[in-house]
């Protein structure tokens, strides 16, 4: 209802408000709207504790409509603030001012996530590099084997492959295996980091189904790739809301660690993506508002990677014909088929998907669904369906997990018909008629752990297998740490083993353990010392024995320097002495250059610096190297996709350098190089005395610019200026309070001091 205000009746006029009779009263006062001061605003007042205020302030502090019952004065529209629920109203005629406090639900809401900051846009350069890992074994037999794996790289994607050389003869296994040249993968990969999807054009493996593995393709696939953003959470993860009426602050624990912090305004808030690890928690959050009140919010969790967030999907299609005899032949290939694999998280409590499998023989389709009962774990439900030359087939699972911060049980189901078959399978050999799995594990206090599998296969035509495992993981004495095993097998004959392992810190890369087993009637006990490498230039070592029927004694000693790393081992059993040595590191190409450096893998960066010598660099706070001749330096081992801060040493450049920058965030692109400039220049500088033609020097505190600067100095003591530029000849102008002046000045190269150049004359300019 709308009711029209006059001026002219104030400040003694009649409204109709609701049909009832009002007077209103203009009030000229002070606002604070939930303890956030508003400033002198005009406010109507009925004087019988009813107050209207206009709908443009109410905007401005944030309040929500709907506006109700609106009447207008001078031009503006107001509203009761009964109108908008539950309003405290505090009015102090003495102090002419006015308390307001609205319902938390009226204000703005705050909605934050805490998903953790991606990282830098990736990146590549064009180039190349090739790993190598050779060994030569000197023994009973001398032979020398090896693997290398070139790359071609550009920012179109990596193409990568893999030839294993075997200095071994197995001609006399099969004949077509005498070729001592393997070639294993060879593959294009093209990234799509933004839709986390890669295609890849050669030899791939097809994601794995519920009763099967990885098959080996070669032909296309497109799949998602949710390392692309390493980052991004595929999981469902835990949100918790509020509301506070009073400015506040903020305190979230999950399972009684503090995890986050936030002052907040009056309103509802929303936490987004709170980090927690996965299994069951709880959440509590404590709310202090600006007066000492305390509000906690708790809230009980369950997060299992086994979901995918709502909306979310994870696929996998690939067509090619199935790779054979891998790791032996080349280029054996056979029957042509279709792997399509698509999960889809339908909400943050059920994940369905679909797999089919189309070969010339075989045929397969299956469906699953992975359920959250709240707070209960997850369930696992999953049936599929074959055809093949032997007919039809039926395969079914069911499975449970609880993960809780004390303890996990699992419990899954599988079983297949006699004729059920896939593409990757023995297809004279179906898979297991029936199998059972059941795991449960306990870790609490003193630092231990205990966890216990039993696991039963029944085949259609062979006899049921069962195997038990407990194991159990202690540290004693902080700096001690001990491992308990055993097992017991029950197939056509029955066999039990145990083991002890006890291993000692010595301190940051050396340890010392010991390790004893039993088992068919063997013991075995092995002693062992080691130091290990750092990420930098470093020597490590092993020396262990075994005590069994025949002592063996060995030993290995590992060097890493900027080039690559080289090991030595030797080992001593049954009255023989062997030898192996191995060398293992990459060749790259990059910024118009080669580099030997130690092994890449999957990413690495060329760091820049100037033409500046032995600059340490550093790669997450790790020193990795130091520039060479021409200022630059190879950061092998960057991971992938992720950001990798890469670091200079300021103190290693000299005294008169300009670093503008000593760190940069990089994220290459997979298999990729990337080249880092760091901008460092080391100009030329010398000290002058300028002084007018009159020969007084030029005023103290007169501004100076120097070509190429951007930011003026000033004139010291007697008219010093301290002239600094990239240049051997530069223009420097002073700007004085009475005019200008300027004088051109050659400075010399740059030594290990400032020189002083003397006199120069500023002439006027102008």
């Amino acid at each position: 209802m709308r009711r029209r205000l006059k001026a002219s009746l104030f400040p003694a006029a009649l409204l109709m408000v609701n049909g009832a009779l009002a007077e209103q009263t203009p009030l000229l006062v002070d606002v604070t709207a939930n303890y956030r001061p508003q400033g002198v605003t005009l406010l109507l007042s009925d004087g019988a504790e009813t107050y209207f205020a206009s709908t443009l302030d109410l905007e401005k502090w944030g309040v929500r409509g709907p506006y109700q019952d609106l009447l207008e004065y001078q031009g503006r529209e107001y509203s009761p603030l009964s109108s908008l629920g539950d309003v405290d109203v505090d009015y102090d005629s003495v102090r002419a001012s006015v308390a307001l406090v609205f319902p938390a639900h009226l204000l703005p809401s705050q909605n934050s996530s805490l998903r953790q900051n991606r990282a830098p846009p990736p990146t590549s350069s064009t180039g190349a590099y090739l790993d190598y890992d050779w060994t030569y074994t000197d023994g009973y037999e001398s032979y020398a084997s090896g693997l290398i794996a070139p790359t071609i790289f550009s920012p179109l994607g990596a193409l990568h492959t893999q030839v294993l050389y075997r200095g071994y003869d197995l001609s006399f296994v099969e004949p077509e295996l005498a070729d001592p040249w393997v070639r294993l993968n060879t593959t294009f990969t093209h990234d799509i980091p933004e839709k986390m999807r890669s295609l890849r054009v050669g030899d791939v493996i097809g994601r794995p189904g519920p009763w099967g593995g990885a098959l080996r393709i070669g032909g296309v696939q497109l799949a998602s790739n949710f390392s692309t953003q390493p980052a991004f959470v595929t999981f469902p993860t835990p949100s918790i809301f509020g509301e506070t009426r009073l400015p506040s602050s903020l305190d979230l624990y999950v399972d009684d660690r503090l995890r986050y912090q936030q002052d907040l305004e009056p309103g509802s808030f929303r936490i987004d993506d709170v980090p927690v690890v996965t299994g069951s928690g709880q959440m509590q959050m404590i709310v202090t508002d600006i007066l000492g009140r305390e509000m906690t919010y708790t809230q009980d969790f369950y997060v299992s990677p086994e979901l995918l967030r709502t909306g979310l999907s994870e696929y996998s299609y690939t067509l090619g014909a199935i790779r054979k005899n891998f790791g032996y032949e080349s280029n054996n290939y056979g029957d042509v088929a279709l792997l399509a694999t698509h999960r889809y998280g339908v909400n943050d409590r059920l994940t369905v998907g679909a797999r089919a499998e189309l070969g010339q023989y075989t045929q397969h389709l299956s469906g699953t669904a992975d359920w959250s009962p709240g707070n209960k774990g997850v369930l696992t439900a999953g049936v599929g369906l074959s055809n093949s030359t032997l007919g039809g087939g039926v395969a079914w699972n069911l499975g449970y997990q609880y993960h809780a911060s004390e303890f996990r049980v699992g419990a899954q189901a599988l079983g297949t018909s006699r004729d059920f078959r896939l593409i990757d399978g023995d297809y004279y050999r179906p898979p297991p008629k029936t199998q059972i799995v059941l795991s449960g594990g306990w870790s609490g206090r003193f630092r231990g752990s205990i966890g216990l599998t039993f696991v039963q296969q029944d085949y259609h035509n062979e006899v049921t297998r069962r195997v038990v495992t407990l194991s159990h993981n202690q540290t004693l004495f902080g700096s001690y740490s001990m491992s308990i095993f055993g097992s017991y097998t029950t197939d056509r004959e029955s066999s039990a083993s145990v083991g002890l392992t006890v291993s000692r810190a010595l301190g940051k890369r050396r340890s010392a353990s010991a390790y004893a087993f039993h088992g068919d009637d063997n013991t075995r006990v092995r002693m062992e010392a080691q130091r290990s490498l750092t990420t930098g230039p470093s020597i490590g070592y092993r020396f262990g024995t075994v005590i069994d029927t025949e002592n063996q004694f060995d030993a290995s000693i590992v060097g890493q320097t900027d080039h690559g790393r080289y090991s030595l081992d030797g080992e001593h059993l049954a009255g023989e002495t062997s030898w192996r040595t191995s060398a293992t590191g990459s060749i790259a190409w990059l910024a118009g250059r080669p580099y030997f450096t130690r092994e890449i893998n999957e990413g690495f960066a060329v760091a820049k610096i100037g033409n500046f010598e032995n600059v340490r660099v550093y790669v997450e706070n790790q020193e990795v190297g130091q520039s060479d001749s021409h200022g630059r330096v190879l950061l092998p081992t960057l991971r992938p996709y992720e950001t990798n801060r890469i670091r200079i040493e300021p103190m290693d450049l000299p005294l008169s350098s300009e670093v503008p920058v000593v760190a940069i965030e990089v994220a290459p692109s997979y298999r990729s190089g990337v080249v880092i400039e760091f901008p460092v220049t080391s100009p030329r500088s010398a000290l002058v005395q300028a002084i007018l033609p009159n020969g007084e020097p030029v005023p103290e505190g007169s501004a100076v610019y120097l070509a190429g600067r951007s930011t003026p100095s000033v004139v010291g003591m007697n008219g010093t200026i301290y002239v600094i530029s990239e240049a051997a000849s530069t223009e420097v102008v002073v700007e004085r309070r009475d005019g200008r002046c300027s004088f051109s000045i050659e400075l010399p190269e740059q030594g290990e001091s400032i020189p002083h150049l003397g006199v120069v004359v500023c002439a006027a300019a102008p």
